[in-house]
């Protein structure tokens, strides 16, 4: 019986009667495969809209971990960090819905071990074989960072390092000490 249900759980699935076909010699469509993996991601991360507006929503409100833009896939093409580009390509995925639906009290945290796309819903391999990044652009407490982290490291957000923008704080003290010093100097 065990046998009849795997059967039938394989031929029910488009996706997983592909892989099999492939790993068993009936077919060499792994183009056609990957066709299918990507197109599962976006359904899921269709199904995510809901939960991903309410969350970016209320992070939002609360100034916490909003994730603008998040691409996950092949590492020559994400080192650019161009951003038509890495949306255009095929070998690349958005997975901006995926994160902030993961974003729990103003926090991501993605153990390593495990690449990204085996373990997250809305992710899939867009280049089989090949090292992959995933590149991540966000605010938090209204101050923009970026972060870059391989297939299957640990990736903990929000973190001082990853900002890009210092704080206003900051840049208003270091333009005060600025203006004192050339006070000073005319003096």
């Amino acid at each position: 019986f065990s046998l009849i249900s795997r059967a039938y759980e394989i031929l029910s699935d488009q996706t997983k009667r592909e892989e099999y076909n492939i790993l068993h010699g009936f077919s060499s469509g792994l183009k056609h495969l990957l066709e299918l993996r990507r197109s599962d991601a976006l359904r899921a991360q269709e199904l995510m809209k809901l939960t991903f507006d309410y969350n970016r929503r209320q992070e939002f409100r609360i100034n916490g971990l909003v994730i603008d833009n998040a691409i996950y896939g092949a590492k020559d093409i994400l080192e650019f960090q161009d951003r038509e580009i890495m949306e255009k390509s095929t070998l690349t995925i958005n997975v901006t819905r995926a994160l902030q639906c993961l974003v729990d009290r103003s926090k991501l945290v993605l153990p390593d071990g495990e690449a990204k796309h085996e373990y997250i819903s809305g992710f899939y391999d867009p280049c089989p074989g090949e090292e992959k990044l995933l590149f991540i652009k966000y605010f938090f407490l209204g101050r923009l960072h970026t972060v870059i982290v391989e297939e299957k490291e640990r990736l903990v957000m929000p973190l001082k390092s990853h900002c890009v923008e210092p704080s206003k704080k900051k840049h208003q003290e270091r333009r005060r000490r600025k203006r004192k010093k050339r006070l000073r100097k005319d003096k």
